[in-house]
């Protein structure tokens, strides 16, 4: 089940769900760097206990759910593709 959609909605559905019980995504956002550390470690920590993941899984997954890219995935991206023919 490696490296597959199934399992990466899995981790991340518990990473969403420890950030939730360590007080919300917000309110770790807000916090400073160095407070917020120990927390991230702690975290990633429990998710691979939880998920069985790699730890450096489990702690992408945790930054990601704390700075809420999760919902980013996809789409169009600024300066991306070919640049817009121009008729001369």
């Amino acid at each position: 089940m490696k490296g597959t959609k199934d399992n990466h909605q899995m981790i991340q559905g518990i990473a969403l769900d420890l950030i939730t019980e360590a007080g919300g995504a917000e309110k770790l956002a807000a916090m400073t760097p160095e407070d917020l550390k120990p927390i991230r470690i702690h975290l990633s920590k429990r998710l691979k206990e939880k998920s069985g993941c790699h730890i450096n899984t489990a702690k992408r997954n945790i930054k990601k759910a704390i700075e809420g890219t999760t919902d980013n995935w996809g789409g169009i991206r600024e300066g991306g593709g070919k640049p817009a023919r121009t008729s001369a």
